[in-house]
């Protein structure tokens, strides 16, 4: 018999547009997630690593991924007893079960306003991104958001930096939160960091 288990991350929520999504570090077991260890902040995917911070453990995350992982098995285990036992009714309850986990996959997708400005304060993000999220919600036109940048990047010294990223709270994550594949995988996009015995 062989067992597929290892380390993958799920419960993707929280995302901050143009900055990242939240996800949870899970040990799995055929990669149904069992026991979160570590939520990130994943600003950037190359392949099966990803660049990000971490954060303190998010039970949105969690929640989000025991539910979809429920949703999923569930949909299956209703679709094979539909198959074996052809009766309308557990075929209606495969369809309800499928509808269920494509709804799961839709949940907590996008932060509050609130989350975001909280995520953004505890990575040490600073004004410049602080700008984007105020943005991106609405809570500032695009012409104030122009007004506010030029601002900040008169204040700021001619070293090369990118326009509008905060390079400085990015550049302390760039060697002490970027993984590599043996480590930390995306289950939801890539191969996850799976084992096989």
């Amino acid at each position: 018999m062989v067992i597929i288990w290892g380390s993958s991350l799920y419960g993707r929520c929280d995302e901050i547009p143009g900055l990242g999504h939240v996800a949870t570090n899970f040990g799995h077991l055929y990669y149904i997630p069992l026991i979160p260890t570590k939520s990130h902040f994943v600003m950037e995917k190359e392949g099966a690593s990803f660049r990000g911070a971490d954060l303190p453990m998010s039970g949105r995350s969690v929640l989000v991924a025991y539910i979809r992982a429920a949703t999923v098995v569930g949909a299956i285990a209703m679709s094979i007893g539909g198959l074996a036992s052809g009766e309308i009714v557990v075929w209606g309850l495969a369809i309800l079960a499928i509808v269920g986990a494509i709804a799961a996959f839709r949940m907590g997708s996008r932060a509050s306003y609130a989350r975001a400005c909280e995520i953004a304060e505890h990575i040490g993000f600073g004004p410049q991104v602080q700008v984007l999220i105020d943005l991106a919600y609405d809570q500032i036109t695009e012409a104030e958001a122009n007004r506010r940048m030029e601002e900040l990047e008169s204040e700021m010294p001619d070293d090369g930096y990118g326009e509008y990223a905060d390079q400085y709270a990015v550049d302390e994550y760039d060697e002490y939160d970027e993984y590599d594949e043996e480590d930390y995988d995306e289950g939801y996009d890539d191969e996850p960091n799976n084992h096989r015995r």
